[in-house]
């Protein structure tokens, strides 16, 4: 289920990524939400191509850490600025490291909760 607020719904996709758990990060989305890949740049919509995106990176075993975001609401939509760090396992055992602040649009849906609409976790670093 997603968070009873912004910043509760962004602690929870943490969580979720931590725990490699895709059904959980797909139940923080809208069902047409979108993530942007932070490699790529390239948006994938809908909870089947987020769960492809979700399964290949968590192949590497992500480590999601992040400091508590920036909110700010207006009425129903949120715009949620966060900073993180990701720790990846290679195939080969090599860690590599990766930063940025996300650029995030959640919305309270009619029970109250918060979903992601997008997820771009490159914020305006992307492009």
């Amino acid at each position: 289920m997603a968070g009873a607020s912004p910043q509760a719904t962004d602690a929870l996709m943490g969580q979720a990524v931590f725990e490699r758990d895709v059904d959980a990060v797909l139940e923080l989305f809208e069902a047409d939400g979108v993530f942007i890949d932070a490699d790529s740049g390239v948006a994938v919509r809908g909870h089947e191509q987020i769960r492809a995106a979700l399964v290949t990176l968590f192949q590497f075993k992500p480590r999601l850490e992040g400091l508590p975001p920036t909110v700010f609401v207006a009425g129903d939509i949120a715009l949620v600025i966060s900073r993180w760090t990701l720790e990846l396992s290679g195939a080969d055992g090599e860690i590599s490291r990766q930063s940025g602040t996300a650029t995030d649009v959640m919305r309270r849906q009619s029970d109250g909760t918060w979903r992601y609409v997008i997820d771009n976790p490159q914020g305006v670093a992307l492009g």
